[in-house]
């Protein structure tokens, strides 16, 4: 059995955590097969890049040029995709976890049954492919147990569907409920409500880096954008392709925020190995 523990020092968000997993070892050519299987309308673009100097891949759910009749805005059609994937059964069981996850918080969130729960960001293609490909890139570690350290999750403001907020938006406040979180002083959405599907559905929290025998490690980028100096929030990057893939809500880009302080490069690490007490032979000669 492996672990996979995420240093979520820079936040998450659904293209960083794809990156990190891709990064270790996940091929993209699977993770395309199953998002294509399932009849999708996204493509999975990852590039190996350098983000503060040093190597890290980083990914775009491409939906661009997609429909209304793509879209996936009710449990009902996210749940009927991901059988359509046809995953292998802990594939399967996580993808439908990831789907419950993001439903019931945006319910709990508007005050309104599951049923009546209708997504806007998260019921574009991609949100449902984000959610495909990274069970499978588990799949392709072999990953049984996820854990994360204590979670970013920026400061400022954002502007989402349903008006300005303060960072974080409201959807991930239940997502993130028994998680260690903090704020930060970059005024920028660092963990989205995809990202933090992902802890919610799929990861516990850990106080430190559990003990194991670390066999492989991962990170994803998510870079300032172009002609920016560090990242700029706020007007640098809004509405640019890399921006508008990265997140969960409306408008952010490698973080964009209201107040114009500097982003820069953000990272998400995630180590995978062994746990120590099933690797105690590992490396060792036999009698």
């Amino acid at each position: 059995m492996r672990i996979a523990h995420l240093l979520c020092d820079d936040g998450i968000t659904a293209e960083l955590w794809l990156g990190a997993l891709v990064h270790a070892g996940a091929e993209v050519a699977a993770l395309q097969d199953v998002v294509a299987r399932a009849g999708v309308a996204a493509r999975i673009v990852a590039t190996p890049v350098c983000a503060r100097e040093v190597t890290a891949v980083e990914v775009v759910v491409d939906d661009r040029g997609h429909d209304s009749r793509d879209r996936l805005s009710t449990a009902a059609a996210m749940h009927g995709a991901v059988d359509g994937a046809k995953l292998p059964p802990r594939a399967d069981e996580r993808a439908h976890d990831l789907v419950d996850a993001l439903v019931h918080a945006e319910a709990a969130v508007h005050g309104v049954p599951v049923d009546d729960v209708h997504l806007h960001e998260l019921g574009r293609p991609r949100a449902v492919a984000r959610i495909l490909a990274g069970v499978t890139a588990l799949e392709e570690l072999d990953v049984e147990d996820v854990t994360t350290s204590l979670v970013a999750l920026g400061g400022g403001v954002i502007d989402i569907a349903h008006g300005r907020f303060p960072v974080p938006p409201p959807v991930v406040l239940p997502l993130l409920q028994g998680f260690p979180v903090r704020g930060d002083d970059r005024e920028v959405e660092l963990t989205t409500p995809s990202g933090a599907a992902v802890l919610a559905a799929l990861a516990r929290p850990a106080p430190r880096i559990p003990a194991m025998l670390l066999e492989r490690y991962g990170r994803g980028a998510l870079r300032a954008p172009a002609g920016t100096a560090a990242g700029t929030a706020a007007g640098g990057a809004a509405g640019t392709a890399a921006g508008t893939a990265a997140g969960g809500a409306a408008g952010t880009a490698a973080g964009t925020a209201a107040a114009g302080h500097p982003v820069g490069d953000r990272l998400l690490t995630v180590l995978v190995g062994t746990p120590t007490d099933q690797a105690a032979g590992i490396g060792q000669d036999q009698p």
